[in-house]
């Protein structure tokens, strides 16, 4: 980074404002709200034995009523976050009914303690992108197209969904993170790094050896020149939250690089409190900005 870059970041920094690149807050809150009325939801929990992991990683699915023969639904992946596993949004939030309320699909699929990261922990990004997707798409009616894809995370799992669309953009059009821990492969040399000792320890195995580390740092990605069409990122994080600097640092380079994005900061710690609440906003933004297939 040169010294004009780190002056702007540091300017934007230090005001500690909210910044959005295509979506002004104003038409945030013109959203429309979220259907109360008690919607029937399909549920199933799938057991996908994975090939390429060689253990189980299963995943749930929630559908809307049905519809036409033939129709499927725009869809969310969701990932959970480290000490999680695919039951949490089901467990902790109403995810289902909001989604389903919203005409959306919503699926949590299992990401281990592997950062959704391909590294001598094992292949977690190619297991998502290679096997789960596929197997949801045949076995439910939800998008096989960009257009209707979305994914998002909270903590390890915002840091993953980032991380993931911006490497596979022809995968999904959009990407959001809920208090995410964007800087995952960098953080134990971070000043204000945490002291978990669970988070410490996956992310050294993780992001063991240099290569891994670069070919998955999401501010190194986001800095590569390309043509491609990349997905609308949508980042949030807490007031209190203990990774608001590095969320702070992205949404400033996302700024700097003029990336489309939305970047919102709230009262809020990294807990079920804040992501429940956040996760409508995410669901929202999806049912905005994703294609039904036709």
């Amino acid at each position: 980074m040169d010294e004009r870059e780190a002056g702007s970041l540091r300017g934007l920094l230090s005001r500690g404002r909210c910044v959005a690149a295509a979506c002004a807050l104003s038409a945030a809150l013109a959203w429309p709200a979220v259907a109360q009325e008690a919607v029937a939801v399909r549920v199933e929990t799938v057991a996908l034995e994975s090939r390429l992991l060689s253990r189980p990683i299963p995943y749930r699915v929630a559908l809307p009523p049905a519809a036409a023969p033939g129709v499927r639904f725009p869809v969310l992946y969701l990932l959970h976050g480290l000490d999680g596993d695919s039951s949490n949004w089901f467990e902790k939030t109403t995810v289902e009914e909001t989604a389903a309320g919203l005409g959306l699909a919503v699926v949590t699929p299992e990401g281990g303690a592997g950062w959704y990261t391909d590294s001598a922990e094992g292949p977690w990004e190619r297991a998502l992108l290679e096997e789960v997707l596929p197997d949801v798409e045949r076995r439910f009616p939800v998008a096989a197209e960009r257009a209707g894809r979305a994914i998002a995370g909270l903590s390890m799992g915002g840091y993953g969904a980032l991380k993931i669309a911006w490497r596979h953009p022809d995968r999904f059009a959009l990407a959001a993170s809920i208090s995410g821990l964007v800087a995952a492969p960098t953080h134990n040399a971070r000043p204000d790094a945490s002291t978990w000792r669970l988070l410490r320890e996956t992310i050294a195995r993780t992001f063991a050896d240099a290569e891994t580390a670069r070919a998955n740092d999401l501010f190194l990605l986001l800095r590569e020149p390309t043509l491609a069409d990349r997905p609308f990122l949508y980042v949030d994080c807490g007031l209190d939250d203990p990774f608001l600097a590095q969320n702070r640092e992205l949404a400033a380079l996302l700024v700097l690089l003029k990336i489309p994005h939305e970047f919102r900061q709230r009262p809020g710690r990294h807990d079920w409190d804040y992501w429940g609440g956040q996760v409508d906003e995410v669901l929202r933004l999806a049912a905005r900005r994703l294609v039904a297939p036709r």
